[in-house]
């Protein structure tokens, strides 16, 4: 070869080369980076390489769904189909508690992936510079989340509306527990698998962490018991994620007692159940089950799931919503029956609506639209507005209305009262008759559409439904017009048909 003529062309060609490279002049080189693409390019790489890594591996993903599966299965039929007892909201607190403690087995398994690849990027791909650590970091992060999203979205469907909880309250419980938590133990985990040499050490990193976060979030070991390890209740991050989604789920709804739940007092006689009892239900709270009787007084502990939770495990549902605008009025309707020979008639009654009438109005801010029912004259019912449920409740268990009841008691039984979601403030106040009826199995959306035709042409219409948790599918049409509604029998039928006529000077 280097006798051949081909090999002495070649020489003159690499010497040519070189005499042409010699004649330019010097240009100067600077490195701008350490890899040959960018940052942005790196992560586009990273993130297509991620996903298809996952998709070639569907004993990871189908362990994932599985375990997501199983556990809201289980779970929700655990706690099937709780009620608003103090056990039944204990239990669907315990349920959310359980469904955090899933991430545990996410985690181990997301730590085993990103250790796994991490290791061939500190082996080939970090000496040979073909990408960053930052590039590498982000990009399994955001190949992670979207599964984990999809899995707890799976455990989410499986055990919400098996343990029982308000579909009106499911939008907001979703963001938290399906999007948010995810992000937060994903990050997490993949936080303690970026500084840990195996899995193993990585599981028990985080394992023996989230123990701490476990006992110290105010579930397991109430945070009135903690003493001297209050401090850690602060500092554990489930605190705040059980707080969000407790609050969102049951705050604001009513507790009633089961039968066995109830404590039954005996008041000294002559007095009733709510001469009694109302300092105590004052200072500690709860409400009696017949406040009008005059023995075995029937109490319970809690009225409200925010009592029940603030002094148990010391979560406040008013810190979900701080610095919102007001929510629209409430609307109460409340029937009460008088005793015989008693009647609206009696000069001393009707003086005792108007103090009524006065004294609420004054706590309320909205008047109190009082009504007959012409085929049960004993009846009188009652329509006005509270900014909310709670400042009813203060109003209910305060001492204005404590010394009503003691006056009206002798002359007024109370049939029943219901909170509905109806703004107040939609009801003309002028209103000489009044048509309620209810309906005790039906969606509000499904008598809504029933009703809509009707309004207009001097008609009013409100539809809303009972704001008891437990008790949504009772729904209540208030209107003017007589026919709007199940005469012609085509429309739907309600259960209850009241027409009602105003009580004018109240």
């Amino acid at each position: 070869w280097k006798a051949s003529p081909e090999a002495a062309a070649l020489d003159r060609e690499i010497e040519r080369i070189h005499t042409e490279g010699r004649s330019h002049p010097v240009v100067a080189t600077q490195q701008h980076s350490e890899f040959a693409t960018s940052w942005i390019t790196q992560l586009t790489a990273l993130i297509r390489r991620g996903f298809t890594s996952y998709w070639r591996n569907p004993t990871y993903i189908k362990s994932k769904l599985a375990l997501n599966l199983g556990g809201g299965l289980v779970i929700g039929f655990i706690f099937f189909n709780t009620d608003d007892t103090i056990q039944g909201t204990q239990n669907k607190l315990f349920s959310i508690f359980m469904g955090t403690m899933m991430c545990t087995g996410l985690v181990q398994q997301l730590q085993s992936i990103c250790i796994a690849m991490r290791d061939v990027y500190e082996v080939r791909e970090r000496p040979s510079r073909m990408y960053s650590w930052t590039a590498f970091l982000v990009s399994q992060l955001i190949v992670e989340v979207p599964w984990n999203i999809i899995c707890t979205s799976l455990y989410f469907f499986c055990f919400y509306w098996t343990v029982g909880l308000e579909t009106s309250r499911a939008g907001i419980t979703y963001l938290i527990f399906g999007v948010i938590f995810p992000i937060y133990y994903t990050t997490v985990g993949q936080a303690f698998a970026a500084m840990s040499p195996t899995p193993i050490i990585a599981a028990l990193l985080f394992s023996t962490l989230f123990v701490f976060t476990i006992i110290f979030n105010g579930v397991l070991q109430p945070y009135a018991q903690l003493g001297w390890w209050k401090w850690m209740y602060w500092t554990s991050p489930l605190t705040y994620l059980i707080e969000a989604l407790m609050g969102q789920v049951i705050g604001g709804t009513q507790i009633n007692c089961s039968s066995t739940e109830i404590v039954v007092i005996e008041p000294p006689s002559g007095m009733t159940c709510t001469a009694y009892m109302s300092t105590y239900i004052n200072e500690v709270g709860g409400y009696l089950t017949n406040p009008t009787s005059t023995s075995s007084c029937g109490y319970c502990p809690y009225r409200t799931a925010d009592q029940f939770l603030f002094t148990n495990f010391n979560i406040q549902y008013s810190l979900n919503t701080p610095n919102l605008p007001p929510s629209m009025p409430i609307t109460e309707f409340a029937s009460l029956e008088f005793q015989v020979p008693h009647s609206l008639s009696d000069p001393g009654i009707f003086e005792l609506f108007q103090r009524l009438s006065a004294w609420q109005a004054e706590c309320s801010g909205f008047p109190l639209l009082f009504f007959t029912n012409p085929e049960v004259p004993s009846e009188i019912h009652l329509i006005t507005g509270w900014d909310s449920v709670e400042a009813h409740e203060a109003w209910i268990a305060g001492e204005r209305n404590q010394e009503l009841l003691r006056v009206f008691a002798p002359f007024i039984n109370i049939l029943g009262m219901v909170h509905l979601d109806i703004d107040f403030d939609r009801i003309p106040k002028d209103a000489l008759l009044a048509v309620c009826l209810e309906f005790k199995e039906k969606e509000k959306g499904q008598v809504e559409g029933e009703v809509n035709h009707c309004r207009g042409n001097q008609c009013w219409v409100e539809v809303g439904q009972n704001m008891l948790q437990g008790h949504h599918r009772e729904v209540y049409v208030l209107t003017n017009e007589d026919s709007c509604v199940g005469n012609d029998g085509k429309d739907v039928q309600p259960d209850i048909r009241r027409r009602l006529h105003r009580v004018q000077n109240l």
